[in-house]
């Protein structure tokens, strides 16, 4: 099968923010859709967003969604009282009567019943909200990305058309202005093959780390 830019732009995205986050633990958050939403369900994604952010260990624990056991084995890194993280890619489908958001992400524990009752509230009534996770850290993006394309940016609906409508991800996800970076290095190195493009980008997002804003021209430096 021949993939469509945004299909393999999407891909590089992936490859992206999984070498990014290497050796750290992948979740999947599935948010559906009801004939009647309150409004889009990327907005909706975005009040969910704002909400997690919000968030704090102690609060999931002083408003009963975790127990001591699970506050003190799901948060023992961070402070109480610190807000969550959450770095993720969201694709969004034609699935269902309003579409569906598969968001993939990095980032602190998350209780299911927290997950649901947030987004019944922010869509008026949808509880098709599911969030599961990786049993071991990200070891080969290659491999994790294609499957990720094959399962929510290759499939069809009833009529033969792509399921998948669009995507974006938050600043966490890799760092701010990599995608301007990639098609630099793209035109930079347009005479190697794919394999070998993906090898340098990799070894450039490793050296990218020790960077606040990486500079352009060290861009080219990793490749030599």
């Amino acid at each position: 099968m021949i993939w469509t830019k945004p299909q393999r732009r999407c891909y590089q995205r992936l490859k992206t923010g999984f070498h990014w986050h290497k050796n750290e633990i992948l979740r999947f958050l599935t948010l559906g859709s009801i004939p009647d939403i309150k409004k889009d369900v990327s907005e909706c994604y975005t009040d969910l967003y704002k909400r997690i952010r919000r968030l704090t260990p102690l609060k999931l624990y002083q408003d009963g969604y975790i127990t001591n056991r699970q506050l003190r084995y799901q948060y023992a890194d961070i402070p109480l009282n610190q807000h969550l993280d959450l770095d993720y890619i969201k694709i969004k489908t034609s699935e269902g009567p309003n579409s569906v958001l598969h968001i993939l992400y990095f980032g602190d524990f998350l209780p299911q019943e927290w997950i649901k009752n947030a987004w019944n509230e922010i869509t008026g009534g949808c509880n098709s909200a599911y969030i599961k996770m990786c049993k071991n850290p990200v070891y080969d993006a290659n491999k994790l990305a294609g499957y990720c394309i094959a399962q929510y940016c290759i499939g069809q609906d009833d009529n033969g058309k792509s399921d998948f409508l669009r995507y974006s991800w938050s600043c966490g996800w890799a760092y701010r202005g990599f995608s301007k970076d990639w098609e630099f290095y793209k035109t930079v190195f347009k005479d190697i093959n794919r394999d070998r493009l993906y090898r340098l980008w990799n070894r450039w997002l490793d050296k990218a780390k020790n960077y606040r804003s990486p500079p352009l021209q060290t861009v080219l430096e990793v490749a030599y």
